[in-house]
């Protein structure tokens, strides 16, 4: 609320705590991609289009809003390489860590967070837009989000409908 003292502190506070936050957040992604490099897996968020391959896409479709688990959420339409596997920040760029802290002091605040959208292949979603919101709710263990859901179907080599299992 414009004037409301108590309101901007509490915000100014989560703001300030937010740094901290972003740089344990991303020191944590870099150690996890060590460790996935070291294992020979790949250690970034899983990118939508290696993980469906040469499997053909029947066709999508908006299926609404929905309150998803934050767990089902594993990789990117695009960024990918941005997040770890676990959806830690792992780049450094100052858009990249202000969209992560004001995500962060949205949580903490109150705050309304528009939806995020994602695109369900399968069992698993792929963020779409709102990567950071769904970094900072992973971080502090949210355990769902809300979210616009479009659905891919996908068709396996015989042709029939198949459930994605990729990845």
């Amino acid at each position: 609320m414009p004037g409301d003292v108590l309101g901007s502190d509490v915000r100014t506070i989560y703001y300030i705590r937010s740094e901290n936050a972003f740089n344990l957040a991303r020191a944590t992604g870099f150690w996890e991609i060590v460790r996935g490099r070291v294992a020979g897996r790949n250690p970034y968020l899983r990118s939508f289009r290696e993980s469906v391959g040469d499997l053909s896409l029947a066709g999508a479709r908006y299926v609404g809003m929905q309150t998803i688990a934050t767990k089902d959420i594993v990789g990117s339409l695009g960024r990918e390489r941005e997040f770890s596997r676990g959806f830690l920040p792992v780049g450094s760029t100052a858009r990249q860590k202000e969209r992560w802290r004001q995500s962060y002091k949205r949580l903490f605040t109150g705050d309304i967070h528009s939806p995020v959208q994602v695109c369900r292949a399968g069992k698993k979603y792929f963020v779409v837009n709102g990567h950071h919101r769904v970094s900072v709710a992973r971080y502090f263990n949210v355990k769902t989000i809300q979210a616009h859901v479009s659905e891919v179907d996908i068709k396996n080599d015989s042709g029939s409908n198949g459930d994605f299992t990729r990845g």
